[in-house]
């Protein structure tokens, strides 16, 4: 029993290194990608409405549950409405 505390122990340090080495090495501009309380639903929508490019949008939304976005669902239907022309 204690041999698999010994593995455990040398795998947790090794997991722990391992992060504290890539964390050190990436680009710090890219950290607070790891990092977030935004959900899926929020992140979604923020980019629908930031985006300016339409394909853009469409792709930040209908791939999507509409579960996620139905809290802006007439603003959905309001952009589809103004671009079907397109």
């Amino acid at each position: 029993m204690s041999r698999l505390w010994f593995i455990s122990y040398i795998l947790t340090a090794a997991a722990l290194f391992s992060y504290i080495v890539f964390f050190t090495n990436i680009n710090k501009g890219y950290t607070h990608t790891f990092f977030s309380f935004e959900t899926g639903g929020q992140m979604n929508i923020r980019t629908f409405r930031e985006q300016e490019d339409d394909a853009a949008k469409a792709a930040a939304i209908f791939p999507n549950n509409k579960n996620q976005w139905k809290s802006i669902h007439e603003e959905v239907k309001d952009w589809v409405w103004q671009n079907w022309p397109k």
